[in-house]
């Protein structure tokens, strides 16, 4: 598991570190190793954020950095489950916004306590686990839960890709991209035509069309051929 270490004291960082070091000795056995990295603010965090499965923030003094910092993974759509303050015995009240929607561990940080939260955070992915899709546009990298796309059409040299809410979004590439990303799912149908569809919105499929529960209609004809 990836692990990112947030504070404002290069200090407390390290001696982070160091701390996690040990608990991924401790809990190789079980959960694999934890690879840990560092940040002090809240750009750099946000364009690799999905890379991590638990974030440490240990601010004690800049509460409008830390807020930044926590609106910057909400925006990235991080699940406040993932997302650990960091809390001083003396100053229990500081942060009394944050205590019941965010885990807390308490200061001076303790072995036991870092691995109970890494394991409860293990346990937590291994219970939610849902395939999720990497989508890189011009502009941004989005993840997306794989079973939330209803289909996907080739238009110029990007896939235009629909899901369930109605939404669309854009994938540098062509639909053989695309096919090969979801193709472990096994749930699409893809063909040379340059659109592939979830077979779970399939309402309908003659040789003339297929019909969505969308309401969305790919006529097809007998030269039609699958991609994969």
């Amino acid at each position: 598991m990836y692990v990112a270490v947030i504070a404002e004291n290069i200090a407390d960082r390290k001696h982070m570190e160091r701390l996690l070091d040990r608990v991924s000795d401790a809990i190789m056995a079980t959960a694999g190793n934890l690879y840990i990295e560092s940040f002090g603010d809240a750009a750099s965090i946000g364009p690799v954020a999905h890379r991590y499965s638990m974030f440490f923030l240990d601010f004690q003094s800049d509460m409008q950095l830390m807020r930044e910092i926590m609106d910057k993974l909400t925006d990235c759509s991080i699940p406040s489950n993932k997302i650990i303050i960091c809390q001083p015995e003396e100053s229990t009240a500081m942060l009394p916004e944050f205590s019941e929607e965010y885990l807390t561990v308490q200061k001076p940080l303790r072995m036991e306590q870092l691995i109970q939260v890494a394991l409860k955070i293990y346990q937590q992915e291994l219970d939610a686990k849902v395939p999720t899709m990497e989508i890189r546009s011009e502009e941004q990298t989005t993840y997306i839960p794989i079973s939330t796309i209803v289909y996907a059409e080739e238009e110029g040299h990007q896939v235009h890709i629909h899901l369930m809410d109605g939404n669309g979004i854009f994938m540098l590439g062509n639909i053989v991209d695309f096919a090969r990303e979801v193709d472990f799912c096994g749930d699409f149908i893809t063909y040379k035509k340059g659109f592939s569809y979830n077979k779970a919105f399939e309402k309908s499929k003659s040789s003339g069309k297929v019909t969505l529960t969308t309401g969305k209609t790919f006529p097809l004809s007998f030269f039609d051929k699958r991609l994969l």
